[in-house]
């Protein structure tokens, strides 16, 4: 078993428990003047000790007028005070002189205001020390408070985390300054004043993330274990995401007269409809250019638009597919390019989730970038918050980060329209 401790000189900390494999290996303190150490044993409970600290206590008189003062705020070489709650009426002692000078006294017992010793009151000297090295006082005003200022040790118990990161929070009661000293299997010393102040980690099932100036790093494009798309840009933009080269499916349904419409298709490539069980493709043929809209009375459709064994007609901008089955479905399917709006989030990442229309692979362009993201692969999501980016350690295939704040998707602006017409 190895005891470590940690003290801050000039208002010194020691901090101590048990661990076998403590390491400090990296410190830094917030701009709150919070302190980070790391290295330490996860979810480990410490004493953390603020040594030789001006120390204030609000103590009773009893019912006897008795005041007994706490060594822990007598320390040798100090002095201690007692002054009412309003610091009127203070009177200063050094303890060593205390000590040396008063004589010793074995408290007395009180019940209901009536002392065991009754003479001590008209004793002329009313401050006396125990044996067990604390300091008693007669003659107080029975039932009052007082407020006792002495120098002593201060202590709290802090926990470390699932990343074995302590963290010590600076407060009025506990102010973390000076100098650090850290005993462990390598001791290591710190400086708290000369310590690098950055915004702490923080630590999520066990992983350090931590803080990464994002408008430094490295452009960004990976996919998560989900098969997320995680990638950088300028933060707090709207950027399209386009998958290239896909095939689109759809169901579409045919009208009453077995026409669908295909809206916005005349540059569309690889267009064909299949029956809906996926079998061979049915159209076929050279497909004319119409001058008026294939017409459909009761359920008929007028064959005069229609010659050369055509099914498949073209009138301005849209495909319709005629002589179908009436009120049937079918599987339309087209090369393009699916897009999505994201928004990135103040780090400057963003996130386009996978889903079964739209799939993270092959090629994507990310703005005016253009990638294969086969292969790229991250374990850990990095953090986002506020404007810090906070990221995972680098996984072994190079990209490592993106956020947790989910940008907001639009859909497409200009998708193909498909609808029986």
């Amino acid at each position: 078993m190895k005891l470590l401790t940690l003290g801050i000189l000039f208002g010194a900390i020691a901090i101590s428990a048990d661990s076998a494999n403590a390491t400090v290996v990296r410190n830094a303190k917030d701009s709150r003047g919070n302190v980070t150490v790391r290295g330490f044993a996860p979810n480990a409970e410490f004493n953390v000790v603020f040594e030789d600290k001006i120390l204030a206590s609000e103590i009773k008189a009893n019912s006897c007028g008795y005041l007994l003062i706490p060594k822990s705020l007598l320390k040798p070489d100090t002095t201690f005070s007692i002054s009412n709650l309003d610091n009127s009426n203070r009177i200063n002692f050094s303890v060593f002189n205390f000590f040396r000078f008063t004589s010793l006294i074995v408290p007395p017992d009180c019940f209901n205001g009536v002392s065991s010793n009754p003479n001590l009151q008209n004793e002329q000297i009313s401050s006396f020390k125990t044996a067990d090295g604390r300091a008693f006082f007669t003659k107080r005003v029975p039932l009052r408070s007082y407020l006792i200022y002495g120098r002593g040790d201060n202590t709290r118990k802090v926990r470390t985390n699932a990343c074995g990161i302590l963290t010590l929070r600076s407060t009025v009661a506990f102010p973390v300054t000076g100098s650090i000293f850290v005993r462990t299997p390598q001791n290591a010393n710190f400086d708290v004043e000369r310590m690098p102040v950055e915004e702490p980690p923080i630590c999520r099932r066990g992983v350090i993330f931590n803080p990464l100036d994002a408008a430094t790093a490295n452009p960004l494009v990976s996919r998560n274990t989900r098969g997320d798309l995680i990638f950088s840009e300028t933060p707090n933009s709207t950027v399209p995401v386009e998958l290239l080269f896909q095939k689109i499916r759809r169901t579409v349904l045919s009208n009453i007269c077995g026409i669908i419409r295909l809206r916005n298709s005349r540059n569309v490539v690889g267009l064909n409809i299949k029956n809906s069980n996926n079998s061979n493709a049915i159209i076929g043929g050279n497909y004319p250019e119409i001058s008026q809209l294939p017409k459909c009375v009761n359920g008929v459709l007028d064959p005069t638009l229609f010659t050369g064994g055509s099914n498949l007609v073209l009138f301005q901008q849209d495909f319709y597919v005629v002589n179908l089955q009436p009120r049937t479905a079918y599987i339309y399917e087209r090369e393009g390019t699916l897009t999505k709006q994201v928004r990135i989030n103040a780090c400057g990442i963003g996130r386009v989730a996978r889903t079964d229309r739209f799939k993270i692979q092959g090629e994507m362009r990310i703005g005016n970038r253009q990638y294969n993201v086969n292969g790229y692969r991250i374990a850990d999501n990095p953090v986002c918050r506020g404007s810090v980016l906070y990221v995972p350690p680098q996984n072994p295939n190079g990209a490592f980060f993106p956020p947790t704040q989910e940008p907001d998707f639009n859909p497409d602006p200009n998708p193909p329209d498909e609808e029986g017409g």
